[in-house]
């Protein structure tokens, strides 16, 4: 889950080897396409179960909210804020944001009983450079003029 989104993780490389986590967040069906509500019913069907991914495991440093390391700490969390360190954060090509946004990870523990993050990563997961939470404030958000999407699968929600 991504600020409480459900997200697919795809694994890959670039075509010259650069590997690339894609956070799938948001899936869109062609403007023209008349089956809206049947895609959408179709979309919530379908639930991604962490033990049928065969992925490698993901080291994404400490937990920002208890500081424990290991397998299990592999949510990642978008925040509405402009991350410390450019280009090390999320970021979206359909509205134009930058890699900029900041993220915090946590365990799975943490996660399921919805722990407050004390800490955000400074560059990559990875690298387990936090900083206190506190220390970011700049605003950062989704030019939603530029996802019509959205109040398609708004109102798919509204509908369940």
């Amino acid at each position: 889950m991504i600020n409480g989104i459900p997200a697919r993780i795809w694994e890959g490389e670039s075509e010259s080897g650069i590997k690339v986590h894609c956070y799938i967040t948001r899936i869109a069906i062609d403007e023209k396409e008349t089956r809206v509500e049947e895609f959408a019913r179709e979309l919530w069907e379908m639930e991604a179960r962490a033990d049928d991914l065969d992925v490698d495991e993901t080291d994404l440093g400490s937990c920002c909210a208890c500081g424990k390391t290991g397998a299990d700490v592999r949510a990642i969390v978008m925040l509405d804020k402009r991350g410390p360190k450019p280009g090390h954060g999320w970021g979206c090509a359909q509205c134009g944001l930058p890699m900029d946004g900041a993220v915090y990870v946590l365990c799975d523990a943490c996660f399921n009983a919805k722990a407050e993050a004390k800490f955000v990563c400074v560059g990559y997961p990875k690298e387990n450079v936090r900083i206190p939470i506190a220390e970011i404030t700049e605003p950062f958000d989704h030019d939603m003029s530029k996802h019509p999407e959205a109040e398609m699968f708004a109102a798919a929600q509204r509908e369940h």
